[in-house]
């Protein structure tokens, strides 16, 4: 019985002890601390896993941003590369067309036996008397000689130079004379062009093709459609089957329900081809549907298929020469309009503005100024090819003047109308223009008729409307002595010297770009020189080495505290620069006097730049620009300097950060930044933690700590690079480069930033 009693208090104290045990895995302040335990065992574990993703997915991030840098490198480099093939191309073709203009007066003739001691000279006139019936003196030829060494297995051809290039072109006229003879006549054509000449005909699209001046001309057939296409290249003459003029007639085709091309009708009466030379294209498209439409309408059934294709597309047209010859030709075109002309030697027809309305017409008119609506500052190559419009202002072009001026004899007319509605012309009874060897020279002007009263101005002035004027002795004050109306004056950019118009420098005082009135004092912006006004003479004194008439400003707050409180361009000499003054722009708002640094507005400026462009700074200082680190150093080192940025996002919102320190180190330590707390602003402190400290970095030289070089792997511009990049305001513009992390919103959607130092003092 005792043993039994034992065994049962036993199991209870057991019992007790489970239930104990039961209690507190149950109780909730053991489950709290099992769970945090377990919790801060897994954050252990897991925090460095978590911080090696997130430097993963950066570093992934990066690589895709390389990625994406080098496609779009690969793009603007296979732009280059077309652009370049293109350029190439076209200098090619441009040097050809030369070579072959050089050649104009220039013809080969072939078959000719050769003989000992033979004239070519006498050759070409044999043949011009006996074969040709042209008329030939011994001036109309140059000089003549046959070409390559000599071969009895062969008769080497005759080139011809004639003196001009009237009597060449009566010379190949008439070539016709020779069928049936072994004689040919041909133009003398560039290496190019002989080859594509070959090329051309070989085509099996090209019926025939031949050459008018150098410029080849092929008769295209395709499906029964004949058409002319002029081939300057291999490219043209792929894309002749696909002209205009096929998908021209392939819509007559479908809107008629025409079974094949050749179908449409023939147009043989003279007047359509009249139309041809004298109306422009459109006009001539007009025409020709009204014909096709007036056939179909009269016409009961569609001719046979031996019907040959239209005039249009078979006779070559011959145009006017100026714009008497085209109302010669055209003698019912007798209003004022544009037409086609092709002076002799011009390589294609062109539209000029003809005037039937003054005198008694035939006016080809070469410039017009209307309104200002086209500009006439332009480049040497837009005057020689002419700009504008025909119907408003233009300039016809000078090698289009050139070779219309040179065919024949012209007189000059020039119209004049005032804006109180006054007129007056002038005429000369010879003009004439040399070719661009010349430089477009005025080479003729004959004698002067015109109307009697018209105001003449002395040299240097201009007639227009009154406006003030500016003098050499108050070069300052802009003064009126007209009373109104339109008068003689000094054009724009002129002084009045007496009663002269002068150029700013030929006043006596004139330095710096400006004119000091009399008695006046002047000190240079350096301050190297001081200069007075004495008699209209200027008498300067120079500065001793190291000496200086005046203090310049170290900054900003110095230019504000000198009484200048406008925002704009100053000059400035840091106390640690040893070179000259130079610009800064200053900003005089919030307090004023900040030395503006960095600016970005537009992306015009390309900051993917090299060391030394950092170094020396670049861009425009009123714009998008760049100090330079060397004067930025120079400036942050003579005093404790404050920082603000302020930026605008894409949607117009400002934001602005300030820094109670900024300081960068000298090019030795490769411009190392400092920068202090963020004390001030609603942009948020991202130039601090990863960025304080780091050493300038550009495309060219790697200082960053990371082991991509993340200024020359990217389009980041040069920057003080950390492990992260928290911000980066001189990176690609256009490619979401530049950035502010802590900015509101999306700190890559800036529009503009501007960094800018004070004195911390201010």
């Amino acid at each position: 019985m005792a043993s039994n009693v034992k065994t049962r208090k036993q199991s209870n104290g057991v019992d007790m002890v489970s239930a104990a045990i039961e209690g507190v895995l149950k109780s909730v302040d053991f489950q709290n601390l099992l769970r945090n335990n377990i919790e801060a065992v897994l954050r252990d574990m897991l925090s460095p896993i978590k911080r090696q993703i997130e430097e993963n997915q950066g570093y992934i991030h990066d690589l895709e941003n390389s990625v994406a840098a080098l496609s779009k490198d690969n793009e603007h480099l296979q732009r280059e590369i077309t652009t370049l093939k293109d350029a190439n191309r076209n200098i090619k073709r441009d040097i050809n067309d030369a070579e072959q203009y050089s050649r104009r007066n220039c013809l080969r003739i072939s078959g000719v036996t050769e003989k000992p001691n033979e004239s070519k000279d006498q050759i070409v006139f044999d043949l011009a008397s006996s074969w040709l019936q042209v008329n030939l003196t011994p001036s109309d030829i140059d000089r003549s000689h046959r070409i390559g060494k000599p071969d009895p297995s062969k008769t080497r051809s005759i080139i011809v130079k004639f003196s001009t290039y009237r009597a060449r072109n009566a010379f190949i006229k008439e070539r016709r004379e020779l069928k049936g003879s072994q004689i040919v006549i041909r133009e003398d054509l560039t290496k190019l062009n002989q080859d594509l000449l070959s090329l051309t005909k070989a085509h099996s699209s090209v019926k025939s093709a031949w050459t008018i001046d150098g410029n080849i001309t092929a008769l295209i057939n395709k499906d029964g459609v004949e058409y002319r296409k002029r081939i300057r290249g291999s490219r043209a003459l792929r894309q002749a089957r696909e002209g205009f003029l096929f998908y021209f007639l392939h819509i007559v085709r479908d809107l008629f329900k025409i079974d094949s091309i050749s179908n449409l009708p023939r147009l043989t009466l003279s007047s359509v081809y009249r139309g041809f030379k004298c109306f422009n294209m459109s006009t001539l498209l007009q025409f020709s549907l009204a014909c096709l439409l007036s056939f179909f309408v009269s016409s009961d059934k569609v001719p046979s298929q031996n019907t040959i294709p239209s005039y249009f597309f078979n006779k070559q047209p011959t145009y006017p020469r100026d714009c008497k010859e085209a109302r010669d030709l055209c003698h019912t075109q007798s209003t004022s309009g544009v037409i086609l002309i092709k002076p002799d030697g011009y390589h294609e027809p062109f539209e000029v503005y003809c005037e039937n309305d003054v005198e008694s017409g035939d006016w080809t008119i070469i410039q017009r100024r209307h309104d200002g609506f086209v500009t006439f500052q332009r480049s040497w190559m837009e005057f020689k090819l002419g700009f504008g419009f025909l119907y408003q202002d233009f300039w016809i072009g000078n090698e289009k003047l050139s070779f219309l001026t040179n065919q024949n004899k012209y007189k000059l007319r020039i119209d004049f109308y005032f804006s109180n509605g006054s007129s007056f012309y002038a005429s000369h009874n010879l003009f004439r223009v040399s070719d661009e060897l010349g430089n477009y020279a005025l080479t003729i002007v004959g004698l002067y008729n015109g109307t009697a009263s018209f105001p003449v101005c002395q040299a240097n002035k201009e007639f227009r409307a009154c406006a003030c004027e500016t003098s050499c002795a108050t070069p300052q004050v802009c003064s009126t002595t007209c009373a109104g109306g339109e008068t003689c004056i000094c054009p724009e950019g002129f002084y009045i010297n007496g009663n002269n118009c002068v150029l700013p420098h030929e006043c006596g005082c004139f330095i710096g770009g400006h004119v000091i009135e009399e008695g006046a004092v002047y000190t240079s912006p350096d301050c190297s020189q001081n200069c007075s006004c004495t008699d209209g003479q200027l008498i300067c004194d120079e500065a001793e080495s190291g000496e200086s008439f005046c203090e310049m400003p170290v900054d900003c707050l110095d230019v504000y505290e000198r009484g200048n409180q406008e925002n704009g361009l100053y000059d400035i000499k840091p106390r640690t620069w040893d070179g000259a003054p130079f610009q800064v722009y200053c900003n005089m708002t919030d307090g004023g006097g900040w030395t503006v640094f960095q600016r970005r507005v537009d992306g015009s400026v390309y900051f993917h730049l090299f060391w030394d462009d950092y170094k020396n700074g670049f861009g425009s200082l009123d714009y998008e620009f760049w100090l330079g680190n060397e004067k930025i150093f120079s400036l942050t080192n003579q005093k404790h300097y404050t920082l603000r940025i302020d930026f605008v996002n894409v949607n117009g919102d400002p934001y602005y950060a300030k820094y109670d320190l900024f300081r960068i180190n000298d090019e030795i330590d490769n411009y190392r930044l400092t920068v202090g707390n963020y004390s001030e602003g609603d942009a948020g402190p991202s130039l601090t933690s990863q960025h304080n400290n780091q050493q300038f970095s550009t495309r060219d030289r790697d200082n960053d700590i990371r082991n991509i070089h993340l200024a020359g792997f990217f389009d980041r511009g040069g920057w003080w690079f950390g492990y992260y990049v928290h911000c980066d305001l001189n990176g690609d513009y256009n490619e979401g480069q530049i950035s502010w992390h802590h900015l509101p919103g999306d700190h890559l959607n800036i529009k503009y930033t501007e960094m800018k130092i004070r004195p911390v003092s201010a």
